[in-house]
């Protein structure tokens, strides 16, 4: 309708919103098969096996894919899964922090804010680390009628949440050794003097 079509954007600043969906989408039912094309050529396409690291390989790439951590979490009301990217890969924006709650994706700024404080010690302030968090948790906690499009959540005990990702990245993170550890062979070192 001609009211709708003056808010349109050009050609590609659509299509790049809508394949941004569709990958967050993906994302959030790999277990589902997606494929995206336009003007002949494939743009996406995910196996619907269920594994959500393919997935992940399938959306953000091969060389993502090969860093990122299975991240798990779970206390009395909230439990957690998915994956995590190493320190070294981070994007310039906030899009590649993708939560998902109950399978619907979600934006809130407060666990982009604890996701990415996680990361404080290990990479710029103003990059942003590739991770895709399923949150499961009982309905009653959640309301998701705050805003029309549904993509902004309330939690009941958010505290407890926001805690669990940060400990369960935080933990995740110091586990890895990010250090080389480098053995100096003595008796070479002497014979070459």
């Amino acid at each position: 309708t001609p009211a709708r079509l003056k808010h349109l954007k050009s050609l590609y600043t659509e299509l790049s919103n809508i394949l941004d969906y569709m990958n967050k989408i993906a994302l959030s039912h790999p277990n589902i098969r997606f494929i995206v094309t336009n003007d002949s050529k494939e743009l996406l396409r995910t196996d619907g096996s269920g594994n959500l690291l393919k997935c992940i390989k399938n959306v953000f790439g091969i060389d993502v894919a090969k860093k990122m951590l299975e991240v798990n979490g779970k206390n009395n009301d909230y439990s957690i899964t998915g994956y995590i990217s190493l320190p070294e890969v981070y994007k310039s924006n906030r899009n590649s922090i993708i939560t998902i709650v109950n399978g619907r994706i979600v934006k809130n700024t407060e666990l982009n804010r604890i996701i990415n404080d996680s990361y404080h010690t290990y990479k710029p302030d103003n990059y942003y680390p590739v991770v895709v968090l399923n949150i499961s948790v009982d309905t009653t906690l959640v309301d998701v009628n705050i805003h029309p499009t549904k993509m902004d959540i309330k939690f009941s005990k958010v505290d407890t949440l926001k805690e669990l990702i940060n400990k369960s990245i935080t933990e995740k993170l110091e586990s890895l050794t990010l250090i080389p550890e480098v053995k100096v062979n003595r008796e070479e070192q002497i014979k070459e003097e």
